[in-house]
């Protein structure tokens, strides 16, 4: 395949997208809440809709019809089992927290994605799990997707290992819906924006989290999200192409 690019000009304005790791929380904190929560500026690609997807057959009402605000009904933390297998299709953000969420429904869930979710390791998660009260296992017994999981969690302890942020800070979601307190035992955790982030919003939602350190996290259970109003900050490594177009074109205006 051969592309022609004629030499041309940029003239006009365009709107930077939200941030992607915001617009996947929003959605998953959203449907967890107690109410009718508002997302504003969200980024609108195939893993925000993979996420809304699985959250709607947990019973979360989401409304995406204006693509400038999100409405999203959430379920007040009473997570349905769903009809169908949960398929995060690409979305390792999105098939991580429903994993950790999927233990708070009553009964079984079966979650999966595409080929390359179906290879991402998620064992530590699948111990975390089942140190809380639930059950979970690897359909193939390789701690992959697919994976079938078993609520309720109840609380307790358990330990993670800090190399990918991606498996702690769903729990940091989910643990606060369980009936007992639970305690996080990281080592050399890394990503810790990712962490500050989660926790910043969750606080939005009138989530409460206790890091000590980043090497203990501390989550009281029977909590409850409230709803919530956000606007997105724009994602600015998403920002980059259209600042070098307009830099590298001769006589752009913006």
């Amino acid at each position: 395949m051969v592309f022609f690019v004629n030499k041309s000009t940029l003239n006009g304005s365009i709107n930077i997208p939200g941030n992607k790791s915001g617009t996947a929380r929003s959605i998953v904190f959203g449907s967890l809440a107690d109410g009718v929560s508002r997302i504003r500026n969200p980024l609108l690609n195939i893993d925000s809709f993979s996420i809304i997807k699985m959250f709607r057959a947990l019973g979360a009402k989401i409304d995406t019809s204006n693509p400038e605000e999100w409405v999203i009904t959430g379920t007040g933390g009473d997570l349905r089992q769903p009809a169908e297998v949960l398929d995060a299709e690409n979305s390792g953000t999105g098939f991580y927290f429903a994993l950790a969420c999927a233990s708070l429904v009553e009964g079984w869930t079966a979650l999966t994605g595409d080929y390359q979710i179906c290879y991402r390791p998620a064992q530590p998660m699948i111990d975390a799990i089942n140190a809380l009260g639930g059950q979970a296992f690897s359909t193939r017994n390789s701690g992959t997707a697919p994976i079938i999981v078993k609520g309720k969690i109840r609380g307790g302890e358990f330990s993670m290992p800090g190399v990918n942020s991606q498996w702690m800070t769903p729990f940091l979601a989910a643990c606060a819906l369980a009936e007992e307190d639970t305690v996080i035992h990281e080592s050399q955790l890394l990503e810790r924006p990712y962490v500050d982030m989660t926790i910043g919003m969750l606080k939005r939602a009138g989530i409460k989290v206790e890091n000590i350190d980043y090497d203990e996290f501390r989550i009281a259970g029977g909590q409850k999200y409230r709803a919530f109003d956000y606007t997105l900050p724009a994602d600015w490594g998403s920002s980059g192409y259209p600042l070098v177009a307009a830099a590298i074109t001769e006589g752009s205006k913006g």
